[in-house]
């Protein structure tokens, strides 16, 4: 099969309008913004536009997103409710776990093989990035396929969970290798044309270099779930260390450093929710389980000065990001903002019930601050909502 530099899609936007979103009648600062059936996934960061006024998602089927089935990216205005199609998969793939560039009207997205086969099918190791022109529905391959390892700055295996850096250049994403059981690492993609040879039918040419930073051996048994350190070009990440998941940090050329020491405490290393790390450039926050067995938010500096953050009852119950002094994720029950000097927690939404559950996996802020985006769960339908922060 014939891979081409620029993945073909012909542009098409379809509009589907949906009346405008009511109020939740429990709370004055929450707004659901989808209606109907359909499945809706928020990933953990990045799914507000660059101007405020659209929230981007995938459309898997179950309540987690763990069925790996979207056929379809789709955003929805903040204010009308409007729903439009971002792109539609082709071929037999499936795509997901999109997030916008910060400045540009671009998404970045999973996606997975084309012409599926048992042999060749969707896998950590088997799929890769494409970017979106949302303007004009023009689609890139973000990075370059090789799976003889013959071209520098292809790899040979699958990336997930493209994040864009804050300056809108690099991009950064996990990797797994499809030729070596190397486990799963940290990576990188920077601009730049990387043209592979035909030598194998999934090979494709990239519009990025990709640069694997971390090596997993005995000593780092998987690194992941990671984040950039403010503005600079460090990432932390989460790092499995002799079996404990702790903070570590990387940078391009360089060996990981290893910030958390938590194996003499009674709960030791990151627990909780699945959440990737979060920075404010100075510090990093993770979960981590206090000494009642309750998840809390901490935070650990550069040198490794860990820190307690919250004291909730019933503990963080979400992924979370950070904007400002404000870390917003579901603390006992409700969406909420949390200081993060002081740990004090205001909820926003009402609670979630068992019949009316506040998804864990995303709880974002708007570029402004002043809105957090999330997904309920109502009648089997996941629906996405935002609050107002005040």
């Amino acid at each position: 099969m014939h891979c081409s530099n620029q993945l073909s899609y012909p542009g098409r936007i379809i509009n589907f309008i949906f009346p405008t979103p009511i109020d939740n009648p429990g709370s004055s600062m929450e707004r659901v913004l989808t209606s109907g059936p359909g499945g809706r996934i928020l990933t953990h960061c990045n799914v507000w536009s660059h101007d405020g006024e659209w929230i981007v998602y995938d459309s898997r089927s179950d309540a987690a997103g763990n069925n790996f089935d979207s056929t379809r990216i789709e955003r929805v205005h903040t204010d009308t409710g409007e729903i439009r199609t971002v792109y539609e998969a082709r071929n037999g793939a499936c795509c997901g776990v999109a997030t916008w560039h910060p400045h540009q009207m671009k998404v970045v997205f999973i996606l997975g093989p084309e012409h599926p086969t048992p042999e060749y099918r969707y896998g950590p190791s088997r799929r890769l990035g494409a970017i979106v022109d949302v303007m004009t529905g023009k689609v890139l391959n973000l990075d370059a396929l090789d799976l003889t390892r013959n071209t520098p700055g292809a790899h040979s295996g699958g990336s997930h969970v493209h994040i864009w850096h804050p300056h809108g250049d690099w991009i950064r994403f996990t990797y797994d290798d499809d030729v070596e059981s190397t486990g799963r690492n940290i990576a990188v993609a920077i601009p730049g044309t990387v043209a592979v040879l035909r030598t194998h039918p999934r090979n494709r040419d990239g519009n990025y270099f990709s640069k694997i930073l971390t090596r997993t051996d005995e000593n780092l048994q998987r690194a992941c779930e990671e984040c950039w350190v403010g503005t600079s070009r460090a990432i932390a990440f989460q790092g499995t260390v002799g079996g404990v998941v702790e903070v570590c940090v990387v940078e391009l050329d360089s060996h990981y450093q290893q910030l958390t020491q938590t194996s003499a405490r009674c709960h030791r290393g990151i627990q909780g929710p699945r959440h990737w790390l979060q920075s404010d450039g100075e510090r990093i926050a993770c979960l981590m389980k206090d000494d009642a067995g309750i998840v809390q938010l901490w935070t650990v500096t550069l040198i490794g000065q860990l820190r307690q953050l919250t004291r909730c009852q019933q503990g963080i119950q979400s992924a979370f990001t950070w904007h400002g002094k404000r870390i917003a994720a579901v603390a006992d029950g409700c969406v909420s903002v949390i200081d993060d000097q002081s740990g004090s927690v205001t909820p926003l939404s009402p609670a979630s019930t068992p019949d009316d559950t506040i998804r864990p996996e995303a709880c974002v802020f708007a570029p402004g601050g002043q809105r957090i985006a999330y997904v309920r769960r109502r009648a089997g339908v996941n629906h996405i909502c935002v609050t107002s922060v005040e």
